[in-house]
């Protein structure tokens, strides 16, 4: 969590960069869908590829012109070959665990592909269907647990930005065919997941993971994904009654199921162990930077430099004052 003393103008600081970021990533995606649109009437690369593109130029951007700022202070520092492996198996595994659970219930069944009623029919090409969905989660999970969790995690602690994330997120798929209030929480509960993950591993690889992982899951299976038929086989896994319990059209994210599912992966991401190394991040204090041990959405338990040089003080806005700069700020990042 920020240090306890972070003063208001520092908080309104951050809170003002985050709304900037909305804003900029909005109209940024806008020109971009704008561009695309006379390149491709792909609705699905419509829905994915400018996200991603106005993700990435909008925290460039930033990088660029915010002095603290970094890649791997917005969750794109080392770990990618441990975190985006690991996410995968464990989205494909929950997906997996809700088919064997529903099949032999009764609350699942094969059936024969309509494919008429196929929104994405990707059967014939999917390695370009692999790549949107990966473009999709990465997009997502960029937008909504990089630079924007950042700094809500500045102003309101990582707690408190993750629980404002998971609502944004909630909110992104407002839009989806067959959308149910029950479908809003566990969507709101998988973000919290996505977001508990990168707080704890200070870093975006195994959110990613998981998200691409258990989209992947539902497409080669044939469930629909937040209401959106999207297949990349021939498999076509028809979820029955109740639908409150098995998510029905809508897929495992509008049932009950899926609430299970996510409380149990939000229960596992908070067990795994983080890194042997913290890695900085831009919700740290400038004086936490130079070496940080992180505890669950706890955020600090000391700063390495408190332990050897004593306090380190800071000006009313939160910057570290002119006779501790140099030995923060001139240091190499790892």
């Amino acid at each position: 969590m920020p240090d306890h003393a972070v003063a208001p103008r520092e908080r309104l600081k951050y809170l003002g960069l985050a709304v900037l970021t909305l804003f900029n990533t909005y109209v940024c995606a806008s020109l971009v869908a704008l561009a695309l649109a006379s390149l491709s009437d792909h609705q699905l690369v419509l829905g994915t590829v400018p996200l991603l593109c106005a993700t990435v130029i909008v925290t460039a951007l930033t990088v660029a012109i915010l002095p603290r700022a970094s890649w791997r202070r917005v969750g794109l520092g080392p770990g990618a070959g441990r975190g985006l492996p690991l996410g995968l198996v464990m989205g494909l595994l929950c997906c997996g665990v809700l088919v064997l659970v529903a099949l032999p219930l009764g609350w699942a069944r094969w059936a024969p592909i309509e494919a008429e009623s196929l929104r994405f029919d990707l059967r014939a090409t999917p390695v370009l269907g692999l790549a949107l969905l990966a473009v999709g989660a990465t997009a997502e999970e960029l937008f909504a647990r990089g630079l924007l969790l950042q700094c809500l995690a500045r102003a309101f602690g990582p707690a408190g930005a993750v629980v404002l994330t998971s609502a944004g997120f909630a909110a992104l798929h407002a839009a989806n065919p067959g959308i149910t209030a029950l479908a809003t929480c566990n969507t709101a509960l998988f973000g919290a997941a996505f977001g508990v993950a990168v707080v704890r591993q200070r870093s975006l690889w195994l959110a990613t993971g998981l998200h691409f992982g258990w989209n992947v899951a539902q497409a080669v299976l044939g469930v629909n994904i937040s209401g959106i038929t999207i297949r990349l086989s021939d498999l076509n896994l028809r979820l029955g009654r109740p639908e409150w319990v098995t998510g029905g059209d809508y897929g495992f994210e509008g049932g009950l199921l899926a609430t299970g599912m996510a409380l149990a992966l939000l229960a596992v991401v908070w067990r795994l162990p983080t890194l042997a190394v913290s890695e900085p991040m831009l919700w740290d204090a400038p004086r936490e930077d130079r070496g940080v041990v992180a505890t669950g959405l706890g955020g600090i338990d000391h700063a390495a430099g408190a332990e050897s040089g004593g306090p380190v003080s800071e000006r009313e806005d939160g910057e570290v004052d002119a006779g501790t700069a140099g030995s923060v700020d001139s240091r190499p990042e790892r």
